[in-house]
């Protein structure tokens, strides 16, 4: 994607987990240290060298906007 675009990504817990410890080069041994609730949104903002920085975790409730 393009810098600055968005991207949305529906999926289940275990696969966020696995995408925010890889986004902050964490082992996926650290997936335990989180926890998705459900219908719940993540949001993570990316850097061109594929890392990032956690910028939301289990947002809840009515429309969400960035």
């Amino acid at each position: 994607a393009a810098s600055g675009s968005k991207i949305i990504v529906f999926t289940h817990g275990g696969v966020i987990l696995t995408l925010i410890c890889s986004i902050l080069g964490l082992a996926k041994a650290k997936t335990l240290g989180f926890k998705v609730d459900r219908g719940s949104i993540s949001s993570v903002e990316l850097f061109d060298n594929g890392y990032g920085i956690l910028t939301g975790l289990n947002i809840k409730g009515g429309l969400w906007q960035r």
